[in-house]
């Protein structure tokens, strides 16, 4: 068996189908049945054999080769040590190159690529290699199960309405006579048993049929009811105002955290990666490290944030783009300042370097310098943390957007001060011993371009799923043909060209347009550009669009022109003006005054229904073929 832990269940399993296999059997056997009697057999043969090779499937075979070729030992799976167990593509546990969409099971230890779910009952991982083989188990235990059930009934039928001929028949087959009660038992016990297990496998296949349909595994789904639920709650303690509100998430407490809050956090971290840049931090050994060509400074990411929310208490995340410090922290009490317990927790992180000599080489070590190595690492430039109350205790996790890697220096080291800076990309320059980014010029690169698709795509499958909040303490409903939006050139010209100018001489595309800021030295256009964004999208939240989601430019200008169903194309450009920053997005049709925004699906069996032909449904949106 590929799990290296036992389950009670799959032992269950075994015993009560073992079990009810010669049941089956011994109530339908009699001359009126042979025919079903000997297909029953046969479907209960078929049904073990699959049960069986899909329980000793091996979900993964490369990995097995690889780690006999390098002779790796699976290495036990340990939630303290391994906070972040897959980043970049690589498992830190099995310690190989893994796709895409490829998740590590904790129950089994191994890597599975597109990861569903581990079945308990089988006790191995359903996934790409093996999620066909198992839907064909359950399409054929339902099979068996309604042969079964309709043969039970039978049997029940005319043992009742016909007993004396069936004993007859009964005696004949087995030399004696069988009391009459016996027979009931066994056939009631028979139709009743595989009308459960019927029922349960034909609901379960009805499952993975809707979730088939819209493209999603059964781990992406739970992932998105809990960011439902999450997004729920956040909607009704949104209406009580506090400086700090406990915000309920799956069974923990999030804290609603306040600005001081965060500008601790960030100055903590910018004060002593300054501290290293100027090479006066200490190490091991009574030493210093050397100082820092290239130290970035590093500024606040709401989005970051959200996803260190969302897994304050799971140490295993699903994201692979950042790197992750994970610790305990006390919560405890009524009367104390967050801001203080948090420092020191980070001062714990960040103490790391004084137990390893990293005088010579500042090589990332993640057995001693983990988290250290982390907070460090020159090439970030965002960072955002959260804590919260879990099962075992308080927690805090930060997330920041570049992962060092194991043998690599966190920075390029400076000989001599003078050199301190002297590696800082052209996008940034020297503030007090930092890279610090330059004000904007108005140069759209594609990683701004990704982002703001990525926002959009984000919040039009979150709307298009039915768990975008509304007013009330609401929820919008879900849609059935929400498009997915890719970026078009054409039109970001457009947008280049007429970025000062709101009165567009087009009439062809949906805009929107408004202010961003621009100025300071160290601006970050994409946070800026996500708060802009984000500002336009929540007008959702300040009028109930839970019934019909109908367009009202005075209420919805914005959001309405970003949530329009039928787009398809969007385009993006920022600038400076004579009256300061501006943003400008265009989308490829324009909405019209109390215009549904969308096709409103009546439950989540019917979200992307609407999509057209040309287009299939991909995790809730419509997706160009």
């Amino acid at each position: 068996m590929l799990c290296h832990r036992p389950s009670g269940l799959q032992l269950l399993s075994y015993f009560l189908t073992v079990l009810l296999f010669p049941v089956a059997c011994f109530s339908s056997v009699s001359l009126a049945f042979p025919i079903c009697t000997t297909c029953l057999i046969a479907s209960y043969v078929f049904v073990y054999a699959q049960n069986i090779f899909l329980t000793f499937f091996d979900v993964s075979p490369d990995e097995l080769v690889i780690r006999r070729k390098q002779g790796i030992k699976p290495v036990k799976f340990d939630p303290r040590r391994h906070s972040h167990v897959i980043e970049r593509g690589f498992c830190n546990i099995c310690q190989i190159h893994v796709k895409e969409k490829t998740k590590h099971c904790r129950r089994c230890n191994i890597c599975v690529e597109v990861f569903d779910h581990h079945c308990i009952w089988l006790n191995n991982c359903i996934g790409k290699k093996n999620y066909r083989l198992f839907i064909v188990l359950l399409v054929s235990i339902v099979f068996l199960s309604s042969g079964a059930t309709v043969l039970g009934f039978l049997q029940l039928l005319f043992w009742i309405s016909d007993t004396e001929h069936m004993q007859e028949m009964s005696a004949q087959i087995f030399s004696l006579v069988i009391p009459l009660w016996v027979w009931l038992l066994a056939s009631f016990a028979s139709f009743a048993s595989h009308l459960a297990i019927g029922a349960v496998t034909a609901h379960l296949l009805r499952f993975h049929i809707k979730l088939w349909k819209k493209g999603i595994t059964t781990y992406r789904f739970i992932i998105d009811q809990r960011q439902k639920k999450t997004a729920s709650r956040e909607t009704i303690s949104a209406q009580n105002e506090g400086s700090i509100e406990r915000v309920l998430n799956e069974g923990h407490a999030v804290e609603k955290l306040g600005d001081e809050w965060r500008n601790a956090v960030l100055k903590f971290h910018n004060e002593h990666r300054r501290k290293l840049a100027k090479g006066m931090q200490p190490t091991a050994g009574e030493k210093l490290m050397p100082p820092a060509k290239d130290m970035n400074e590093l500024e606040w990411d709401s989005d970051m944030e959200k996803e260190a929310k969302a897994f304050i208490c799971d140490p295993t995340l699903p994201s692979v783009d950042f790197g992750v410090t994970y610790d305990s922290i006390d919560l405890s009490g009524s009367n104390f300042n967050i801001s203080t317990r948090t420092r020191a927790v980070l001062k714990k992180w960040w103490n790391q370097a004084k137990k390893t000599d990293l005088s010579s080489d500042p090589i990332y070590d993640r057995e001693k310098i983990r988290e250290f190595g982390n907070m460090a690492l020159a090439k970030n430039t965002r960072l955002a943390c959260a804590y919260g109350s879990c099962a075992d205790g308080g927690k805090l996790l930060c997330m920041y957007d570049q992962m060092p890697m194991p043998t690599h220096a966190l920075y390029q080291k400076a000989s001599v001060p003078a050199e301190i800076c002297t590696a800082c990309s052209v996008s940034t320059h020297c503030v007090d011993s930092l890279c610090s980014s330059r004000k904007p010029d108005g140069s759209i690169t594609d990683k701004w371009r990704n982002a703001v698709l990525k926002f959009h795509n984000e919040h039009r499958r979150k709307l298009a799923k039915g768990m975008q909040p509304t007013a009330g303490a609401k929820l919008m409903p879900p849609a059935k043909d929400m498009n997915e939006l890719k970026w078009d050139s054409d039109m970001e010209e457009e947008a280049k060209a007429f970025i000062c100018d709101p009165t567009l001489p087009s009439v062809d595309f949906g805009v929107t347009y408004g202010r961003i800021d621009l100025d300071g030295s160290s601006s970050d256009i994409f946070a800026r550009t996500r708060a802009v964004l984000n500002k336009w999208w929540n007008k959702a939240k300040k009028t109930d669009l839970s019934s019909d989601p109908i367009y009202d430019r005075e209420k919805i200008r914005e959001f309405g022109v970003m949530a329009l169903a039928k787009n398809t194309r969007l385009a993006c450009a920022y600038g400076s003006c004579a009256d300061g920053g501006k943003l400008l997005c265009m989308y490829d049709q324009m909405v019209t005054q109390n215009e549904l925004l969308y096709k409103k699906a009546v439950d989540g069996g019917e979200i992307c229904t609407g999509c057209p032909t040309s287009a299939q449904c991909v995790n809730y949106l419509c997706q160009a073929k």
